[in-house]
């Protein structure tokens, strides 16, 4: 049985040691401390930037030592220290390893160095051979091998390849006298000096092995990548210095490493986060779309389970069909409620897909593609709600013109029914003079409705003013109860006005006839609504405010219509065989003038109970 490859880890943070000792030992023979003398027996070394400062010089030698047998040096860096990093690749580094390491991505990077070692191995231990045959034993062999051999002896410019690298070339069989003198033209032309420079250069300095990366040009066209283990011998016929050297193509390999590498960072770019887990559901890659969204760091997620993002939203059987379609080799796909590590509740639309094994009989993985649809659900619901506004808005302009219509057609026909009256009839003086209070009081009406049309329309155009003038809040209470006796005894409703002692004998400068409109409306429909009981107007200090209540003993207002009726053209009673006058304006003129002034508008209503209306306003004390 092959013994298992060597590795020297030398890393200084514990627990980037442990980490990577424990994903290696499983399949390699791991060591976390050596003598630099002995660094030339591993088969891989892998360090981090501290310690490779400090062995650098160790490292040289011995990969100088190897040679031409390939030592491999890989570094863990940190990403800040990547671009230094990257700047002793292809010198002393062979591989960079950037944390936080996924294990995935580590036995894929050392089990292909540690393979590119053993076939230099391979390849020195065909070159002593070779050099010890003879030529046609040489011969003989290069036929029999697959590897694509050359030799080149720069003082004949004599260059000897064997069908092996001219298949690889795509050179025809046969074909030897072109190839001897012109196989540098297979080169690509930004490759071919230093190739001639490095080999010229390591011939001169006599060093025994080296090793090269380049591209060649295929016979059809086609561009090549490969890596040729090179070495000096002197030709035992000849006695010339000669320079031979196998070729593996690489194209494949640095084409699967591309495609991975761009892969990788198409997906580390995603704003859709992508979760990776294995078969039972341990979380070994998330990008950072993931962690965006979640707030877990690809740290803090790897190795956990998904149900960390658990919300408690859906019902166990809502995993459970999901888990059994994914069991079943299915893909699942549908909307999950998560939570953030925050604890914030988030919406993501998922796409669960299981990966099978090479042999396709085994679930090895999930795939999960998740989107935030958070905002989208959102847009939905107030798409929604403004749909239910617009409805009830259509409804309510629709109740508004058959309002108006009522306000201005109602006493419209009663004033010509009653002037046609006085025409035409020949009434006495009681009935005449009934005919003309009616004729007037719809006259009031009409011309109340307008009045309010007109106010409200300037309310929105902001062109009303605020106009402070000096009085008494509780001389205007007393106005205010006089102007609503005749109307409240009509119905037989007890009235009252009364100011609280902090606020009965001030003087204060404010918009009084604004002051004054409002509470108007809030008594005029306090009054309307009320079939018996009282009405009663009160006034208080409040900070630096006055607050002004009407309350009443009338029929209320339902909870649902308590915020509608501050609305343009909204009244509790959207019916319009309602028994009460008026186009809906009242309290939304009330409301802006309270604004106006710098205070505010509210209700407390309880069906059967009655209403209070507050207002507020604030004053400055009159000198």
């Amino acid at each position: 049985m092959k013994a298992p490859a060597r590795i020297l880890l030398l890393l200084e943070q514990n627990s980037d040691r442990q980490l990577l000792g424990a994903y290696l030992q499983n399949k390699f023979q791991v060591d976390f401390e050596c003598e630099s003398k002995d660094l030339i027996n591993y088969s891989l070394i892998i360090l981090d930037g501290l310690l490779f400062n400090k062995l650098r010089e160790s490292i040289q030698l011995a990969k100088n030592q190897c040679d031409p047998v390939f030592l491999p040096v890989m570094m863990v860096t940190t990403r800040k220290e990547l671009e230094y990093t990257v700047s002793h690749l292809w010198k002393t580094i062979d591989e960079l390893l950037v944390t936080p390491v996924r294990k995935p991505e580590l036995m894929a990077r050392v089990t292909i160095l540690i393979r590119a070692r053993e076939q230099s191995v391979a390849l020195k231990n065909t070159s002593d051979k070779l050099l010890w045959l003879e030529r046609n034993r040489l011969a003989l062999a290069v036929k029999s091998t697959k590897l694509a051999f050359w030799e080149w002896n720069p003082l004949t410019s004599e260059v000897f390849v064997s069908d092996e690298w001219k298949k690889q070339l795509g050179v025809e069989d046969g074909v030897d006298a072109g190839i001897r003198h012109n196989v540098y033209d297979f080169i690509h032309p930004a490759d071919r000096d230093t190739f001639i420079s490095t080999i010229l250069e390591n011939y001169n300095k006599q060093i025994e092995s080296f090793q090269l990366q380049y591209r060649q040009i295929l016979s059809n066209g086609l561009l090549q990548y490969f890596l040729t283990q090179a070495a000096t011998a002197i030709d035992p016929e000849t006695g010339d210095k000669v320079v031979f050297g196998a070729n593996v193509n690489i194209t494949e390999l640095l084409n699967l490493h591309e495609q991975l590498r761009l892969l990788r960072r198409a997906v580390d770019q995603s704003l859709i986060s992508v979760l990776i887990t294995t078969a039972n559901g341990s979380i070994i890659y998330c990008n950072p779309a993931f962690s965006n969204v979640t707030g877990y760091s690809q740290k803090e997620a790897e190795g956990r389970n998904p149900r960390i993002l658990k919300s408690g939203f859906h019902s166990e059987e809502f995993y459970r069909q999901m888990w059994a379609t994914l069991t079943d080799g299915r893909t699942w796909e549908g909307e999950l409620v998560n939570r953030k590590k925050n604890g914030e509740l988030y919406w993501e639309k998922a796409v669960i897909t299981p990966v099978y094994d090479e042999g396709g009989s085994k679930i090895t993985h999930y795939i999960a593609i998740k989107e935030d649809i958070t905002q989208l659900k959102q847009a939905i619901r107030e798409l929604l709600i403004a749909r239910e506004k617009a409805v009830e808005s259509d409804k309510l302009k629709t109740v508004f013109l058959q309002n108006l219509s009522h306000e201005i057609r109602t006493p419209m026909n009663s004033i010509l029914g009653f002037l046609e009256l006085i025409q035409t009839a020949e009434p006495d003086d009681y009935s005449r003079n009934s005919f003309i209070e009616r004729v007037v009081h719809s006259g009031n009406r009409m011309l109340k409705t307008m009045s309010e049309l007109i106010e409200m329309a300037k309310i929105a155009a902001g062109s009303v003013e605020v106009y402070e003038s000096k009085f008494n809040p509780s001389d205007m209470l007393h106005e205010l109860a006089e102007a609503f006796e005749i109307q409240a005894r009509q119905k037989d409703l007890v009235l009252t006005a009364s100011c609280e002692p902090s606020a009965e004998n001030i003087e204060i400068r404010a918009d009084k006839f604004k002051l004054m409109s409002a509470l108007v409306k809030l008594l005029d429909n306090a009054v309307k609504f009320t079939s018996s009981g009282s009405v009663c107007l009160t006034c208080n200090k409040l900070g630096n405010d006055l607050m002004f209540v009407v309350s009443d003993t009338g029929a209320g207002i339902h909870p649902d219509r308590q915020k509608a009726v501050f609305e343009s053209f909204v009244q509790a009673d959207l019916e319009i065989t309602r028994s009460h006058e008026g186009a809906g304006i009242g309290l939304s003129i009330a409301r802006a003038y309270a604004e106006m002034m710098g205070g505010k508008l509210w209700l407390e209503s309880e069906v059967g109970k009655g209403t209070k209306v507050y207002l507020t306003i604030t004053y400055q004390v009159a000198d």
